[in-house]
């Protein structure tokens, strides 16, 4: 099978995605229905979800944002600003450096958690 004949199929697939997995499917639109088809793959387990999201950043040549990501669990969850990028989460304190980095003398702003604990 040609690669625009598996691009093809996959937007036929999230096409139907919407339709069965939202209440109203026009205001979904085809970046949601992919992540709920790449959750329901991934039979909803978080680490196979991020694997899939690190091999398609590796794909587009994304490989600084995708060791970030594959990195932060590696790291007692907390990571300085400018070692995760422009991810949006809670603020707390729990190191004086950043385990990634090893930047010194981290004010509490400087912090964030990643994930939910």
């Amino acid at each position: 099978m040609e690669e625009k004949q598996r691009i093809d199929k996959l937007y036929e697939l999230v096409q139907d995605q919407k339709w069965e997995g939202f209440i109203e499917p026009t205001k979904a639109n085809d970046l949601e229905a992919l992540g709920l088809l790449v959750s329901k793959f991934c039979k909803w387990d978080g680490d196979n979800i991020v694997k899939v999201l690190c091999h398609a950043l590796d794909d587009s040549n994304f490989h600084g944002r995708s060791e970030k990501i594959n990195n932060v669990g590696k790291y007692s969850d907390i990571l300085c600003q400018n070692c995760i990028g422009t991810f949006s989460v809670d603020v707390e304190l729990k190191t004086k450096s950043c385990p990634y980095c090893g930047k010194d003398k981290l004010q509490e702003k400087d912090l964030i958690k990643i994930g939910g604990n």
